[in-house]
């Protein structure tokens, strides 16, 4: 049980823009071309926007007791957390798409913030797995990064099956969702991901 509560923490959704990110600008295609103080301004506004913003609000919320704890296990208590996520998002995007002059880069963006929105509505009326939203996210990150620019990103895409299976073996453990629950969150994430990175590569 405490190692899956460590790998729900260790892989929490709101870390997947800054790991995909991370993946970006390692991945061979632009690492070495770009500044290194245009890679620091994207990574520290990234984490600032979809990391710690989004984090500070859960304890307002557990304060005004909209909420009962971090872990968000009600659906209904992940409504407001992922609006002000939504928001948050796509700030990110807006700011690091005025500087930015990498596509991709920018639409992987766009593509957590259509993500986080379309979860807002499915999270309406059926909890679906946010964890494994972001996990299908960087997996298809991975894919289109392969397929568009044709390097090898076996090892990424190793680690990133590992890392959704851990998930979502550690999602069942602690009985946070049931498996349709965790499909159909990484389908979303992929299928979102996937069509805007798409588009923009082709």
């Amino acid at each position: 049980m405490r190692l899956a509560s460590f790998i729900s923490y260790a892989l929490h959704p709101v870390l997947m823009p800054s790991v995909g990110i991370l993946i970006l600008f390692n991945s061979g295609m632009y690492g070495t071309q770009l500044p290194e103080e245009f890679k620091r301004f994207v990574y520290l506004l990234v984490i600032l926007c979809t990391v710690i913003l989004p984090l500070t609000i859960l304890p307002v919320l557990i304060l005004a007791k909209n909420i009962h704890s971090i872990t968000l296990n009600e659906r209904r208590e992940r409504l407001i957390p992922l609006l002000f996520t939504a928001l948050c998002f796509y700030f990110a995007y807006h700011l690091v798409a005025r500087f930015s002059p990498i596509r991709v880069l920018n639409h992987f963006l766009l593509a957590c913030s259509v993500s986080v929105v379309v979860l807002l509505l499915i999270t309406s009326f059926w909890k679906i797995s946010i964890h494994m939203m972001g996990m299908g996210g960087i997996c298809a990150l991975i894919g289109a990064l392969s397929l568009a620019f044709r390097i090898d990103m076996t090892l990424y895409l190793a680690l990133a099956i590992l890392a959704t299976g851990a998930v979502a073996s550690s999602r069942l453990k602690l009985n946070a969702h049931l498996p349709t629950q965790l499909t159909a969150g990484f389908l979303t994430g992929f299928v979102i991901t996937g069509t805007i990175l798409f588009r923009t590569l082709h």
